[in-house]
């Protein structure tokens, strides 16, 4: 068995990745030490993780904002035959980590570019239409401080 794992430190080809990807797992710290982990749809906009939770949740008041979080995004693709390796791989996947600091984002103009952003990506019908983004819940962010990105692929 064998596996390759490479860095990946082009900016360009980890952003096409968080941008073209539609689901990641958010950690968040809670009360206690507990660390709550979350699969959900999210924004990449100005270098930043945005993502709706809805206050309801039973977690949402535990949820120690201002603190560390980080969100993990997976992207399996079908193993193909390439000159980077010198087997022929059975498995392939990018793996993306964004950690950072979780903040409620109170600011409109953040708020509004996030929602046009989030119909962008989510909406067959575009940015016309009319959605009720308070039923998705509060905006949240991971206040990006580091991105660490990685291919792996393996027989």
């Amino acid at each position: 068995m064998r596996k390759e794992v490479r860095i990946l430190r082009d900016l360009e080809k980890i952003e096409s990745e968080l941008n073209s990807n539609f689901v990641g797992v958010v950690a968040l710290s809670a009360e206690e030490e507990k660390v709550l982990q979350i699969a959900t749809n999210y924004v990449y906009l100005d270098k930043n993780i945005y993502f709706f939770l809805k206050k309801d949740e039973d977690f949402f008041e535990n949820i120690g904002f201002d603190t560390n979080g980080s969100f993990l995004l997976l992207n399996q693709s079908k193993a193909k035959k390439s000159s980077k390796y010198d087997f022929v791989p059975v498995y392939h996947f990018i793996s993306v980590n964004v950690s950072g600091t979780i903040r409620i984002v109170e600011e409109k103009k953040v708020i509004d570019d996030v929602r046009k952003a989030y119909l962008s990506k989510f909406s067959k019908r575009g940015t016309s239409e009319k959605v009720n983004f308070n039923a998705l819940g509060k905006l949240l962010m991971i206040d990006t401080e580091e991105i660490y990105a990685y291919e792996e692929a393996g027989e």
